[in-house]
């Protein structure tokens, strides 16, 4: 083995060994997550998780996660600390396939911007279509 074959085989055996284990929770959880963030609370008995997305189920899109909960690692109980109450909307296409909007939005952008010098990366022939949906009822009767 050489020098450093052998450091690396040291480093992997002082190293300590990680084990994922499942753990029994109760109480208000918050469901299958990711993407979002999870720290230790200020007394250090509770991991507070916010953020990311949570799935909603296999025909559903995945829906933002702007709630926080608590999972007290005394006991292994969940509990919701917010119950925000907010109007969200989701667009999806019939195919499930992406939309484009935010390259459509980014292509509009491009072309307003000019002096920007940005090269565009628009191959579709429908961007006036976006505009349409994008403007204001009165810019629409114009």
């Amino acid at each position: 083995m050489t020098g450093r074959a052998a450091a690396a085989d040291r480093l992997r055996r002082l190293r300590p060994r990680r084990k994922a284990t499942r753990v029994a929770t109760h109480g208000q959880a918050p469901g299958r997550i990711h993407g979002h963030t999870a720290e230790l609370s200020a007394t250090r008995g509770e991991i507070i998780v916010k953020g990311g997305e949570i799935w909603r189920g296999e025909r559903l899109s995945m829906a933002e996660n702007i709630d926080a909960w608590s999972l007290s690692l005394a006991d292994g109980h969940w509990t919701r600390l917010t119950a925000l109450d907010w109007q969200t909307w989701t667009m999806l296409r019939v195919d499930r396939k992406r939309n484009r909007l935010w390259e459509a939005r980014q292509e509009l952008w491009r072309r307003e911007h000019p002096s920007v010098g940005l090269e565009s990366c628009w191959k579709r022939p429908t961007l006036q279509l976006l505009v349409r949906v994008d403007a204001s009822p009165w810019e629409i009767e114009a």
